[in-house]
């Protein structure tokens, strides 16, 4: 059976970073595709391709990613393990489906966010907090989480630190 993966997140929240890190090192145990959804361009969907996996960019507008279009789009890489969305890089932007497994980011070097846009945060299951190797005390920002959810937090940074105990929740 097919699993799940939403990711949403701000734009330069470490979505892509936190994705490729995650594809790099699960793309030969697993078949993974990815959903890159875009208001438009497709900067993301380059950088995926590379890795030899199935890939679907689809620009969306001016609005977020919806499960009617992944309905849509699904019968194109069924076939895959593990399918991860990256939604549009807006933290207006919720999940699709309750039922997926769901992964916020947010980046240390934004600064303490959770409580101005709360709802992704409360929904999410794991709240990856990227770029921790530029600022390393977050003390303020799992505070915040902590206050409004239940999600596991992880720090991850450019080296991949934190990458295989978010694998290790992703193929529980």
């Amino acid at each position: 059976m097919v699993k799940i993966i939403e990711f949403c997140g701000s734009a330069g929240s470490g979505k892509t970073m936190v994705i490729e890190k995650l594809i790099n090192r699960m793309r030969y145990d697993y078949k993974i595709a990815i959903i890159v959804a875009n208001l438009i361009g497709d900067d993301d969907y380059k950088i995926f391709r590379e890795y030899g996996i199935k890939t679907i960019n689809v620009n969306t507008g001016n609005k977020c990613f919806d499960y009617g279009s992944f309905e849509y789009i699904k019968k194109e890489i069924e076939d895959a393990e593990y399918i991860f969305i990256e939604n549009v890089g807006s933290l207006l932007c919720s999940f699709i489906n309750i039922k997926h497994k769901k992964i916020a980011i947010t980046s240390a070097t934004q600064g303490n966010i959770i409580k101005k846009y709360p709802l992704i945060f409360q929904l999410a299951d794991v709240v990856v907090i990227s770029k921790t190797d530029i600022i390393e005390n977050v003390d303020d920002i799992i505070k915040s989480i902590n206050e409004i959810s239940h999600a596991r937090i992880l720090k991850t940074n450019i080296n991949g630190d934190g990458i295989e105990e978010l694998i290790k929740w992703i193929t529980e």
